[in-house]
């Protein structure tokens, strides 16, 4: 990961702060979020939360497998970004961790790669970071 100045297309960039602020309103009446997905396709933003599994208590892991499905599903053959978006912790050295909010893209033609925001709480807000950026 690097934390150099990262230009995205307008439409990955769209996706990452429609899905930061979410993240932020989420954040704000909670400790964490359930993971969910986004997707720009034709100027329109639509998002995506996990269904109904027929699980009781579906696991993170569940839920991202099949977030990553959807996904697949909507931009498979279309022109369409995609931001897949989750809570996480990071380690920033050996003995100490950070949260952060983690959003795989998926663009056209491109690999996926995620881009992580590290944050931190201050009287009710939810301060950001600079990103963290997987080359």
């Amino acid at each position: 990961m690097s934390d150099n100045y990262t230009v995205f297309s307008r439409p990955s960039q769209l996706l990452i702060d429609r899905s930061l602020v979410l993240c932020k309103t989420l954040l704000r009446m909670e400790n964490s979020f359930y993971p969910f997905a986004a997707i720009y396709e034709k100027g329109r933003i639509g998002c995506l939360f996990s269904e109904d599994f027929g699980v009781e208590n579906p696991g993170e892991m569940q839920i991202l497998e099949h977030l990553q499905w959807r996904v697949i599903d909507n931009i498979t053959d279309n022109d369409a970004y995609a931001t897949l978006v989750y809570a996480a912790q990071i380690e920033i050295n050996e003995k100490e961790a950070q949260d952060a909010i983690v959003i795989t893209l998926c663009e056209p033609n491109r690999p996926e790669r995620s881009v992580v925001y590290p944050y931190y709480r201050k009287n009710q807000r939810v301060i950001l970071a600079p990103p963290l950026v997987e080359k």
